[in-house]
C-alpha cells in the first residue's frame, strides 16, 4: 500500500501544470520554444505553496435563540434563515450585536469565513425590525459594497436570509450596472 504524501502530490500537480503550460503555448520557432520550455521547467514562480495554516477555529459564542431569550436583539431575528441555523454564533458576531444594541459603533476585523456579514446584519436587521414595529417608513439601512461582484454575491445571500421569513423586510439592489432599482422581498 502506497502512503499518501502531500509533498509528492504537490510536486505531481506542479509537474502536470508545467506540462499544461508547455502544451498550451506551443511556439512555432524551435529556438523560442526551447527557451520557453526551459524557463517553464526552471521557474519557481509558477506555483506557490503548499501552505498549511495552524489557525484555530473562531471562538464560539451562544446560539441566537439563547441571546434573544436573554433580551438582546429583536425577537424577529429568529425568523430569518441564518446560515448558522441553530448553531452558536461566533463570539465576534455576538459581540457586534451586543455593542450596537448598546449604542456603540463597531469595526469587524476577522478572517475569511468567519461570518463578518452576520456581524453587521444581526444588529442592522434588529434595528430595522424595531423601526418597522414603530411604524417608521422608508429606507432604514444602506449596505455599501466596494465592488459590484460582492454586491451581486450578497444579493443571493440576502434573498435566502429574508425569503419566507414573514418579517416584512424588503431590500433593493443598485449597482452602477443597474438600469433600474430591482426591489426584492
Amino acid at each position: 500500500m502506497t502512503r499518501f504524501s502531500v509533498i509528492e502530490s504537490v510536486r505531481h500537480l506542479i509537474g502536470e501544470y508545467r506540462s499544461f503550460i508547455k502544451s498550451s503555448y506551443r511556439l512555432a520557432d524551435p529556438r523560442l520554444r526551447e527557451q520557453f520550455e526551459e524557463h517553464v521547467n526552471s521557474a519557481d514562480v509558477l506555483v506557490k505553496g503548499p501552505y498549511v495554516t495552524l489557525s484555530r477555529d473562531f471562538a464560539p459564542g451562544q446560539p441566537l435563540a439563547r441571546i434573544l431569550a436573554a433580551g438582546l436583539g429583536h425577537p424577529g431575528l429568529a425568523r430569518l434563515h441564518w446560515i448558522f441555523g441553530e448553531s452558536a454564533l461566533f463570539t465576534h458576531q455576538e459581540a457586534s450585536l451586543r455593542a450596537v444594541e448598546s449604542g456603540r459603533n463597531i469595526v469587524v476585523k476577522t478572517g475569511t469565513g468567519s461570518g463578518k456579514t452576520e456581524s453587521f446584519l444581526l444588529p442592522a436587521f434588529s434595528a430595522i425590525l424595531r423601526m418597522k414595529e414603530q411604524g417608521v417608513q422608508g429606507t432604514k439601512a444602506i449596505l455599501l459594497y466596494p465592488m459590484n461582484a460582492l454586491a451581486n454575491d450578497q444579493l443571493g445571500r440576502l434573498r435566502d436570509l429574508i425569503r419566507d421569513s414573514g418579517t416584512g423586510i424588503t431590500f433593493a439592489l443598485y449597482t452602477g450596472d443597474s438600469e433600474t432599482v430591482a426591489r426584492t422581498t
